[in-house]
């Protein structure tokens, strides 16, 4: 991923590009869905003008095949939610360390 990087001991997140990835990641999913909506609606018309054994056939199939598509939609939308609840948690880590590196007074071992 773009704006991470791992150098053996240390994990750094660019918390911007975690978040457009995340955000990236949902259109591409939106966009499949549309996709999947718009295939299925010329599907179902077909029935006007594909009639018969062929035509049920192809419809059935593909109704089987779109609740694989639809599975693997689901499955997919958890990374991106994911990725921003690690975010989140990055995010306040980060606030918490700042807030405790702030309140340490400075001093000098003699």
């Amino acid at each position: 991923m773009e704006g991470t990087y791992y150098d053996g001991g240390t994990l750094a997140v660019d918390p911007e590009a975690l978040v457009q990835t995340a955000e990236d990641a949902f259109q591409s999913i939106r966009r499949y869905r549309y996709g999947l909506e718009a295939i299925s609606k010329l599907i179902k018309s077909s029935d006007s003008i594909w009639k018969g054994e062929g035509g049920e056939t192809f419809r059935r199939v593909y109704e089987e095949e779109l609740k694989v598509a639809e599975e693997a939609l689901e499955t997919y939308e958890k990374y991106p939610q994911e990725l921003l609840e690690y975010f989140g948690l990055y995010s306040n880590v980060i606030a918490e360390a700042n807030a405790q590196a702030d309140s340490i007074e400075v001093f000098q071992m003699v």
